[in-house]
């Protein structure tokens, strides 16, 4: 059929073919297609033995939307068989839930030198469906070679396959899960979202995967990749500008890994991720049969907001702790040698969860001090991970949530024997900032004999909790025997220190201080809380006794005097006297 011309086309295929017929299609041009069901563009069905082969070249396909609530694939549904698809340009391509093809039972799709662009699905689906059975390694089931598919709106997956060979050569990816960018994706539902929250590729069973000269540009999504079991080998690629959330190669949990990827003059750059921008491995297991080589390759311009600008490895099981050496044979098992030195030269490159915590300076010398001393001096340490990388942290408290710090405690406790007494004052429970988990001012009390000072982390933040998460100093506590010290306890918990008084201000005029601000002044003429007070005088109490006896007397004769004086006022002698005069100086 040659030189077809549609539009306004309404419920149904365009080109159904039932069986094992054969056709071939040319200058098809078709616009404005509307579906209700689950059409496609091409669809085949009820094979009888190697199921139809379909060729379209030359075609244009604009303006196709599909109104269905279940996944469709607009343009290629194929059960057995082969559909071809070649020098095409498909435009705006828009449905609820939509991918372009879907493929199963040994079918093949074979697209070449065609442009796909404008895909909007509103909720997020694959864009390449396969559940197929791959017939032959030389033979893919999926053949992708100068295509450009561009502008994919909503979230969800490139390839979602199983059991299928697919080969890419000469393939552009641009601009794929805009809204992820924008924070604009909708929800996916709960039984897709591990199928369908990679960006590129997603995997359910073995399946081999080749690319050659194709290029990922501003590619966005949760990870890059998903593959656990299978091959996959990138030659002459790149990604570039895009943002994986997870990392592009991305281990998630409790996962067995047994993948062989291969990268070969490979560029990554200018790529950015929350952890591991190229590779993030969580807490996932690998097999023997696990393999990642890159070779001729560059790595540039790629930051991850928290950890690890190319590599970041959480692990505790399999994948502990990545490898950089050669094996016995001399064959790199991750990187080659020198395009390690090179990405190492760049810090935050290759990060993993934290598994240590160490001193900033060497503390080994055991600290001696006395029952109740103060440490004045500040210790530091740091949190490092498998590579010796150090984790920093802001200085600024204001630039953290609760829940994003590394919280420490400090312990004191008899080194050997626990039956010591013990007890720690000061701050001994905060978190790390300013690059480190730093102490000081401590005041250590104890029974004379050995111990130890612990720090240790016991709020993860961010980070999965590790196992060497504590630091340790030895302490070693004098028996109290220096002249001038008291040994008794200070600070009600039955724990004597040992120390020297103070007294502020001090004793004055020579008296002692005998415990903290108590002077023992009874060896002066002084007296008072600093011995600053002379003694007052006594009085002589029999002298006083005296003089009030004589007072008392004296008084008893002048009252009687007068009553003397004025019983007889009327005597000549008295009057002679003054009466007034005589009474004035008897008072007197």
């Amino acid at each position: 059929m040659d030189n077809y011309h549609g539009k306004n086309l309404c419920y149904g295929d365009a080109i159904n073919i039932e069986g094992d017929g054969k056709i071939k299609l040319s200058n098809f041009y078709a616009e404005d297609i509307y579906y209700k069901f689950e059409n496609s563009f091409i669809k085949t069905h009820s094979p009888q033995t190697k199921g139809p082969n379909v060729s379209l070249s030359n075609c244009s396909i604009k303006n196709l939307y599909q109104n269905y609530n279940y996944y469709s694939p607009t343009l290629i549904t194929v059960n057995m068989g082969t559909v071809r698809l070649e020098f095409c340009d498909i435009d705006n391509i828009n449905g609820v839930k939509i991918g372009l093809t879907s493929q199963e039972n040994q079918a093949t799709i074979k697209i070449t030198d065609s442009k796909i662009n404008n895909i909007n699905s509103v909720y997020p689906e694959p864009i390449f469906y396969s559940k197929n059975y791959y017939k032959y390694f030389d033979d893919p089931g999926l053949y992708i070679q100068n295509v450009t598919l561009s502008n994919v709106f909503q979230d969800g997956v490139i390839f979602h396959s199983s059991k299928l060979l697919v080969y890419l050569y000469q393939v552009t990816f641009y601009n794929i899960h805009e809204c992820y960018k924008y924070n604009n994706c909708n929800t996916f539902d709960e039984s897709t979202i591990d199928s369908y929250d990679s960006a590129i590729l997603h995997h359910s069973s073995e399946i081999y995967l080749f690319m050659n000269y194709c290029s990922f540009d501003h590619i966005y999504g949760k990870k890059g990749i998903s593959l656990n079991t299978g091959y996959f080998s990138i030659k002459n690629s790149e990604v570039v500008n895009s943002y994986f959330e997870n990392g592009f190669l991305y281990y998630p949990e409790n996962i067995i890994i047994s993948t062989s990827f291969s990268f070969e003059n490979f560029i990554f750059s200018n790529n950015k991720s929350n952890k591991g921008t190229f590779l993030h491995i969580s807490d996932c297991i690998s097999s023997n049969n696990y393999s990642l080589l890159v070779s001729n390759s560059s790595f540039k311009n790629n930051s991850a907001e928290k950890f690890g600008g190319v590599i970041y490895s959480e692990a505790k099981k399999g994948f502990r702790k990545i490898s950089y050496v050669f094996d016995l044979n001399h064959e790199s098992k991750i990187l080659p040698e020198s395009l390690l030195m090179d990405l190492k030269k760049i810090d935050n490159n290759f990060v993993t969860n934290p598994t240590y915590l160490k001193f900033d300076e060497n503390y080994n010398n055991t600290i001696e001090i006395y029952s109740g001393d103060r440490l004045e001096q500040e210790y530091s340490s740091s949190i490092y991970d498998d590579y010796g990388n150090k984790f920093s942290f802001s200085n600024d408290i204001n630039d953290y949530e609760i829940k994003d710090l590394l919280f420490y405690e400090i312990s004191f406790y008899g080194k050997e024997d626990e039956t010591l007494r013990s007890k720690i004052y000061g701050s001994n429970r905060s978190y790390c900032l300013n690059n480190s988990c730093k102490f000081k001012n401590l005041r250590l009390v104890g029974t004379p004999g050995d111990y130890v000072l612990e720090l240790k982390i016991v709020g993860f933040g961010n980070y999965e909790e590790f196992l060497n998460n504590s630091i340790k100093l030895n302490v070693k506590i004098k028996e109290c025997n220096e002249p001038g010290y008291i040994y008794q306890d200070k600070d009600g918990e039955n724990i004597k220190s040992c120390y020297k008084p103070i007294c502020n201000p001090k004793c004055s005029n020579q008296g002692v201080c005998i415990n903290d601000n108590i002077c023992d002044c009874s060896k002066t003429s002084y007296t008072g809380r600093i011995c600053s007070e002379r003694y007052r005088l006594e009085k002589n109490k029999i002298f006083n006794y005296i003089i009030l006896v004589i007072s008392i007397g004296l008084i008893i004769v002048t009252i009687g005097s007068i009553y003397f004086v004025f019983h007889y006022r009327k005597n000549e002698i008295i009057k002679a006297a003054s009466y007034n005069y005589m009474i004035l100086t008897l008072i007197g």
